[in-house]
């Protein structure tokens, strides 16, 4: 690769919104090609190396596909399943008899069975503890000294917030388990996308050229003001409205018709957000032996979208979209076709809608180095000039709609189970639906066995028995029933005319299919007491239980980290994703300050540094609701001896998350309504500026905080103690906001004298009691007293003013007030040490 490759492939591809219903494409494919420079020619060697390349590992995928159906149709409990050779698929014979006809000779040779689906029990399992919680990322810059890239990192963490909350992530985490548990394997799209019914609209005003009609009127000379002729009636030489100037038939003005710009309406145009979408090996083909998607020359994602949004996604290719159309880039495109339908389909029936309106819409990823699959050299330096890192080439049948730069593992993320195998990695599926199988034969047997030879069959000699008298008979147990024989009172034993067949089973067979669930739970890694479902059997002690559920949930652990590892590398191409195509700030509705909604804001020109996404190693798997209440439920217990868990019940947060797991939803926290208020007043002064005023007394300007403490209403240790934690959390907000944060001081300085003033009021009040309480005391200094009642009154002053002081804006350079707050406090110090000796 020469020079001029090199420097572009170092290049960022633009990216651009994904084409869609809301966004759709307003040229021809042909078009859209030919802008770029790629001929006709051009466009049928992409087709030719995509063919290439699906057809070399076609018959390693086709044997897959056998594996992937079977276990899906486990899953959905289609388990009375046969291999037909003919279309080399597994059906449902079920289905098929009941298609036929033929459900009474399904009941004849029994294909009316029982199923027990072992393959969703412990699949459901699996789920439910891989998806207790989002696999956590850390977000950090690519370089910590670039200011940028810091801010980036910062704001990228509430962005990646906004993206899995509007992809519904606790719901896609589900899927991607099932997809993993099932197939091994999944797959994750990354694509910014317009859809104003996911995301909502943006209304903006329409200017342009409008008609204005004006009728025949009279025009004052003096003012301008027209009037128009309706107005005036039959009225002689009428006045200006305006002036009051007489209007003659020289200021007549004829009816015109004029072009202005002026306003047309408002335009609705869709938000637009990254989309994430989940995706299992039917839909996605990549070399088998690739592994990873770093290692394969092409991705293939095909799947069957509706006619209608095929035809109004590609507007100009509208008469070229037929319906039912398949791609002609694979050689098992009608196989592959009926099997993604298999995920949609209970039976063995298909309906022609897929078949016969459904296009299969095809996407492919192209690396640089698969333009040289053609041999042809100078087609592969043409097209790393154009695609430097690549392509995408996107057809619907074999209408091919758009080709365009892009970059596979900036769209692309994928999770396999093993890392030791290609892409497509076994999965727990394949190890459980062998046991499922047995497990079904051996119920089925002892299922025959009770319905049929538990009660043993009893054959009659008809010729010694009169079958009319015992027709219809019911033989109750403590019932003398007499029996007539035929023989002509010949002595014949009753056991030599009835006989009753008792048939054998061998009783080791109960017990098997325990052992068949034991074994399958074992070789999953799926026990009962990794989701909460019981205990495992042969082990008796709690010590033991746990040991055997650290060991499952060990094995699930390996599987959950690569899950976060691809998480991570799905938020790295989500961020990105949005630098390319933001446009504007995001935000979501968020209830963090206490009880207050507010915006949580991505400002767009926060967003312009480089990050790097990683996988949160230290964390396993996520707790169960269970296990995070015994957690909680053990600390409160060794709260009365364990000073450091004492320390830690102090903080408020802490108290509401134990409340949370082992509490119910109505207990209220103590403390927990002043923290709220706190936070909401924290969240006011760091947002809003100070209230300027003026003093009634004195005429002077002065600022009042926008939040302040209520008095007689306030728990000021808890007040204290949600604003030490908030700054600890937030100290770069001092360099960031410093008049917030200088509001922030202010307030706690307000609540310090607004707490002293309540304690010499109470003070006051208790000296007032016991003095209303006691008897004069003869040895009471009248001088004393007045002194104490002065000083009392110079304290309640100085409060004022020091809570003045607070409010006062910033002074100068060498301004300083220290000496008035200094006298201030010490006059309140011997105050409340008078009202103490008084009061003793």
């Amino acid at each position: 690769m020469d020079t001029a490759m090199l420097d572009a492939a170092t290049t960022p591809n633009e990216k651009q919104p994904a084409y869609s219903t809301d966004n759709p494409s307003t040229v021809t494919g042909d078009q859209q090609i030919a802008s770029q420079g790629i001929t006709e020619d051009d466009k049928q060697k992409f087709i030719d190396i995509i063919t290439a390349y699906r057809t070399q590992w076609a018959p390693d995928r086709l044997m897959r596909f056998a594996n992937w159906q079977k276990n899906g149709m486990y899953y959905r409990g289609q388990q009375i399943i046969e291999w037909d050779y003919q279309s080399n698929t597994y059906i449902d014979v079920i289905a098929w008899f009941r298609q036929e006809g033929k459900a009474a000779a399904g009941q004849e040779i029994g294909a009316e069975k029982y199923i027990n689906n072992i393959t969703q029990m412990l699949g459901t399992g699996f789920v439910g503890t891989m998806s207790r919680g989002i696999p956590p990322t850390v977000i950090r810059p690519e370089n910590a000294q670039i200011l940028a890239d810091v801010t980036t990192a910062k704001a990228a963490q509430d962005a990646i917030t906004i993206i899995e909350r509007m992809n519904h992530i606790r719901e896609m985490v589900r899927e991607q388990n099932t997809l993993l548990y099932l197939y091994g394997v999944y797959f994750k799209y990354t694509r910014f996308v317009l859809d104003g019914n996911a995301y909502g609209w943006d209304e903006d005003p329409m200017y342009g050229e409008i008609q204005v009609q004006k009728p025949d009127r009279l025009r004052c000379k003096a003012c301008g003001t027209e009037t128009p002729m309706a107005s005036v009636g039959g009225q002689q030489d009428p006045p200006c409205p305006e002036c009051q100037n007489p209007l003659g038939p020289g200021d007549f003005w004829p009816a015109e018709s004029s072009t202005q710009i002026g306003f047309q309406g408002m335009k609705k145009s869709p938000k637009g957000m990254v989309r994430w979408t989940v995706h299992g090996p039917m839909e996605i083909d990549v070399d088998p032996q690739a592994k990873s998607l770093c290692d394969t020359p092409l991705l293939a994602f095909d799947q069957e979208i509706d006619i209608g949004t095929a035809k109004t996604t590609f507007i100009a290719n509208w008469t070229q979209i037929t319906p039912g159309a398949q791609n002609p880039t694979s050689p098992n495109a009608d196989y592959e076709r009926l099997r993604r339908n298999d995920n949609y389909s209970y039976g063995w029936a298909y309906t022609s809608d897929v078949e016969n309106q459904r296009p299969t819409y095809s996407q492919v990823w192209l690396k640089p180095e698969a333009f040289a699959r053609t041999d042809d050299e100078a087609f592969w330096r043409k097209m790393c000039g154009i695609f430097p890192q690549g392509c995408k080439v996107s057809m619907i049948g074999d209408v091919v709609v758009e080709i365009r730069p892009a970059v596979l593992i900036k769209e692309w993320s994928a999770c396999k189970l093993h890392q030791t195998f290609g892409v497509y990695s076994p999965s727990i599926a394949d190890n459980v639906v062998p046991f499922n199988e047995r497990f079904n034969d051996t119920m089925q047997r002892i299922d025959d066995h009770i319905q049929r030879c538990s009660a043993g069959v009893i054959l009659g000699d008809a010729s010694r028995l009169d079958r009319k008298q015992l027709a219809g008979k019911v033989m109750d147990s403590g019932v003398i029933n007499f029996v007539k024989t035929m023989m002509g009172g010949q002595k014949v034993a009753l056991s030599d005319m009835l006989h009753q067949f008792q048939f054998q089973i061998d009783q080791n067979i109960m017990s098997y299919p325990n052992i068949l669930l034991n074994f399958a739970e074992l070789i999953s890694g799926v026990t009962p007491q990794t989701f909460g479902a019981g205990t495992q059997e042969g082990i008796e002690t709690a010590k033991g239980q746990a040991q055997a559920l650290s060991t499952a949930q060990g094995r699930l652990n390996i599987f959950f980290d690569n899950e976060k590892e691809e998480h991570s590398v799905a938020s790295q191409n989500a961020i990105e994703c949005l630098q390319a195509n933001m446009t504007e700030d995001i935000w979501e509705v968020i209830q963090e300050q206490g009880d207050e909604f507010r915006n949580n804001y991505v400002h767009l020109n926060e967003m312009q540094g480089r990050v790097k996404v990683f996988p949160d190693l230290d964390q396993g798997l996520p707790q169960s609701p269970e296990e995070i209440r015994q957690t909680f439920t053990n600390l409160v217990e060794q709260a009365k001896d364990n000073p450091v868990v004492q320390k830690i019940f102090d903080e408020t947060p802490n108290q509401q998350a134990a409340m949370a797991a082992i509490g119910t939803p109505d207990m209220v926290v103590p403390g927990y309504a002043q923290t709220a208020k706190t936070e909401q007043d924290i969240n006011t002064l760091m947002s809003k500026p100070s209230i300027p005023g003026t003093d009634p007394q004195t005429g002077q300007p002065t600022m009042t905080l926008p939040a302040m403490p209520e008095k007689d209403a306030t728990d000021y240790p808890e007040l204290y103690k949600t604003v030490k934690l908030f700054k600890q959390k937030n100290a770069d907000y001092k360099r960031k906001n410093p008049q917030g944060w200088a509001q922030l001081t202010a307030y706690v300085e307000a609540a310090k004298n607004m707490e002293m003033q309540e304690a010499i009021e109470k003070t006051k009040r208790m000296q007032q009691v016991h003095q209303a309480g006691a008897p004069p005391s003869p040895e009471a200094n009248p001088a004393v007293q007045q002194a104490q009642q002065l000083l009392l009154q110079d304290a309640a002053d100085e409060v004022q003013n020091l809570q003045r002081i607070s409010h006062l804006p910033p002074l100068g350079q060498n301004g300083s007030e220290a000496a008035q707050v200094s006298a201030g406090a010490k006059i309140l110090s011997a105050a409340l040490d008078a009202a103490k000796l008084s009061a003793a």
